[in-house]
């Protein structure tokens, strides 16, 4: 074989190893992100839950019932009753 086709087969196969090393890294960032979707979508779960549950808590301690027990009990308030006097 001539010197130049020696030289073009290593040129061939350095760029077959370079574009495989490419595809290597390429996949794996895929898989990475691949894994931070699972995690991100997760976590989003997570966070909706938690967000229920407060949600729940805030609407248990703003509710009328609570604060007009919270008014009778703790500030010695009493029941308001309407009385019509008719004459």
């Amino acid at each position: 074989m001539s010197n130049t086709k020696i030289h073009l087969l290593y040129f061939i196969l350095f760029l077959i190893l370079v574009s495989n090393i490419w595809l290597i890294k390429i996949r794996w960032e895929n898989s990475i992100l691949a894994n931070d979707i699972e995690n991100t979508r997760y976590e989003i779960l997570k966070l909706k839950e938690i967000n229920l549950n407060l949600t729940t808590e805030k609407n248990f301690l703003t509710s009328l019932a609570k604060t007009e027990k919270f008014s009778i009990q703790d500030l010695n308030m009493q029941n308001a009753e309407t009385r019509l006097k008719i004459k």
